[in-house]
Order: C-alpha cells, then sequence, then structure tokens
C-alpha cells in the first residue's frame, strides 16, 4: 500500500472514529499537538477535540466525505474534502456541507493529525 492509500484509509478510519464518538481511537489518531480551527474562526487542541467527543451532547448521525484530494509533502500528506454531516451539539445544529483542510504527520507507517481546518458553506439564496 502506497502513503496515498495508507492517508486515505486513515481518513476512514478518522470519519468511523468520529461516528462512532470513538475518543480511545481519536487519542490514536490525533498527534499530540493537535489544532482543531473551525469554521467561526475558533481554535482548540487535542484535550478539548477528546473532551467534545464524549459529551452526551454531541450528536453526528451523518458524516460522508467526497471531492477528497491527498498532496505528500515529505513528511506531510495534506488532504481536502467535502464533508456533509447531520447533527446537533446541544440545541446547536451541526447540519451543513463543510470544506475542510486537514495535515496529517507521517512517521514511519505512522501518520497522526496535526491540524485540521473547517469552513460551513453557506447555501445560496
Amino acid at each position: 500500500m502506497d502513503i496515498e492509500q495508507q492517508i486515505s484509509k486513515a481518513e476512514k478510519g478518522l470519519l468511523t472514529a468520529i461516528l462512532n464518538k470513538d475518543p480511545p481511537l481519536l487519542d490514536n489518531l490525533f498527534d499530540d499537538e493537535y489544532v482543531f480551527t473551525g469554521s467561526r474562526g475558533e481554535t482548540w487542541g487535542k484535550e478539548k477535540a477528546l473532551a467534545d467527543f464524549r459529551d452526551p451532547d454531541l450528536s453526528i448521525q451523518e458524516l460522508s466525505v467526497s471531492e477528497l484530494e491527498v498532496s505528500l509533502r515529505q513528511d506531510t500528506a495534506i488532504v481536502t474534502g467535502l464533508a456533509h454531516v447531520e447533527g446537533h451539539e446541544g440545541n446547536n445544529p451541526l447540519t451543513g456541507e463543510y470544506r475542510f483542510i486537514r495535515t496529517w504527520r507521517l512517521s514511519g507507517g505512522d501518520s497522526r493529525v496535526v491540524s485540521t481546518q473547517t469552513s460551513q458553506l453557506i447555501p445560496e439564496e
């Protein structure tokens, strides 16, 4: 399996872990220096990301990705795509289409997510 296939497989594992709200698996996939930037510009690290997936108010019923592209740079993989999300956090809907860019650190046979940035697509009226 080449590195691009390895990252595509890791992305599928990440989506499964998110859908299943699996903090132990996410802990293994997120680098210790992980940074998330949300569509409103907010940022947080690995500990908050893991805490969010432990929160019973977070519910993701559907998560699918299209337009997935992987670009390799030495010890880094940059992944872009379009995610369709259906869910909510408490009374706040998370449903929508989100463009994302994710950076994976490649080290030997190990791959870990270093950062994720999302932007929600706003439907034109």
